[in-house]
């Protein structure tokens, strides 16, 4: 599941970084659903409106999903079934790209390209443990 969520808030209740993916221009640029800042910057001065940068938003993602389509893959696997993933940002306009990284996210979950990748591939959720454990064991204090 993806739910949408201001950085603000994500900071505010201590949201497990791991289940977080800023996907702000300004903390995350090279993530790969971050749109140029430029692209941001513009929309918000009024020099770009918002339907023109939905369309070149859209754009951009299915460039980059055609190029290397397993780092989307991932961020869908690491949010299948009852497992929360929040994509957070700062924008400070009433519409906001995750909105659009959430919708394209959705479909590309939907296609069977990637429920055959999901077939081919070990999950990393297949593990006896959880990946995050390996961030903080708990004998790591002792």
């Amino acid at each position: 599941m993806i739910e949408l969520i201001p950085q603000t808030q994500a900071d505010r209740e201590g949201l497990n970084p791991m289940l977080v993916q800023s996907v702000s221009p300004y903390l995350n640029p090279a993530h790969v659903l971050s749109p140029p800042r430029d692209w941001l910057e513009a929309m918000v001065q009024g020099d770009i409106p918002w339907p023109l940068f939905r369309l070149r938003y859209k754009n951009m993602l299915w460039k980059r999903f055609r190029r290397d389509p397993a780092p989307f893959y991932r961020i869908l696997e690491a949010s299948e079934g009852h497992r929360k993933l929040y994509l957070s940002c700062h924008c400070l306009t009433s519409v906001c790209h995750r909105e659009i990284a959430r919708d394209f996210l959705t479909l590309l979950r939907a296609s069977p390209d990637y429920r055959r990748w999901r077939e081919e591939r070990p999950s990393l959720w297949a593990l006896p443990f959880h990946p995050a454990g390996l961030v903080e064991h708990p004998m790591a204090r002792a």
